[in-house]
């Protein structure tokens, strides 16, 4: 048959020419498409998923930037939450070193800082230096992150009333990073959260510590008599504000009221089986009582 005539049959059934053509780029995208799959599913098994490590580095802890499935990676993002990496247990060990660095050792102080690092990592990369705000406080340095906490507070404010709880949410993780070392700075972000969300407990007992920490130490006792009044049937922060109550007590040298505040947080704290808070207040307890026999 000569070329032309196979030509001319061709344009004569062009129709079924051009569907066949489309059959078989679809099927050779298929093949394509399961290769590339197989061959990702292979590089995938032939190396080990990473295992998150919180080293450290001279003064300072380097935080792993974890993905899901194991690898360390950079950063994570989740529609607009970007999720930095750290864990909750990473973030518990970053704030238990601030903590550490200023010779505090408050249970509620290190959640505060663990609550504030964890909602740092949830806010927008493409509006705030969220790693480097990280990377500061993994060196003790927070004033990146209360930079952000206190831009956030302010265009929270622009919003009106409907957005006092945020503003405040804001505020108590300002506070919370200035409560290591700027008391002014940590009380006026309290004061607020507190003006702003007069229901929030945290904000309460943290500004019963600043108070306490300036030596207003009535203020202090209403801060904490209000968190017990906050807590309601929560046995574990019931037992908080007694333990605080003790504190203001023994400070004043009032050592009875003093003991029978904390007698009343060791037996909440024994029956929720807080073994740590236990041991604490139970050596409180029996330094007072020895001090008050004498």
């Amino acid at each position: 048959m000569e070329f032309a005539n196979i030509l001319d049959g061709l344009a004569a059934k062009k129709d079924e020419v051009a569907a066949l053509g489309v059959i078989v780029t679809i099927f050779a995208t298929i093949i394509s498409g399961l290769w590339v799959w197989r061959k990702s599913r292979k590089s995938g098994s032939d190396s080990a998923p990473a295992q998150p490590q919180y080293t450290a580095k001279g003064n300072q802890i380097v935080a792993p930037m974890t993905a899901n499935n194991g690898g360390v990676i950079k950063e994570i993002h989740v529609g607009d939450i970007h999720n930095h990496g750290l864990s909750v247990e990473d973030a518990l060990k970053l704030a238990e070193k601030l903590a550490a660095e200023k010779g505090e050792k408050d249970a509620q102080v290190i959640k505060s800082l663990q609550e504030t690092i964890q909602a740092l990592t949830q806010q927008s990369a493409e509006k705030y230096n969220i790693q480097q705000a990280l990377d500061l406080l993994a060196q003790g340095n927070t004033t990146e992150a209360e930079k952000i906490f206190a831009s956030i507070a302010a265009s929270a404010r622009q919003k009106g009333k409907a957005a006092n709880l945020e503003e405040a949410a804001a505020l108590r993780h300002l506070g919370s990073l200035a409560f290591l070392h700027d008391t002014p700075k940590a009380f006026e972000a309290y004061q607020q959260s507190t003006a702003l969300d007069p229901d929030n407990l945290e904000g309460w007992n943290q500004l019963g510590h600043l108070y306490r920490r300036i030596g207003e130490l009535e203020k202090s006792e209403k801060a904490y008599m209000t968190v017990l009044k906050l807590a309601g049937e929560d046995l574990i922060n019931q037992a908080v504000a007694y333990g605080n109550l003790g504190i203001v007590y023994q400070t004043r040298g009032e050592l009875d009221q003093a003991i029978e505040y904390w007698e009343k947080s060791l037996a909440l704290f024994q029956q929720v089986g807080a073994k740590d808070r236990v041991d604490r207040v139970q050596s409180l307890l029996n330094k007072v009582k020895q001090s008050a026999s004498q």
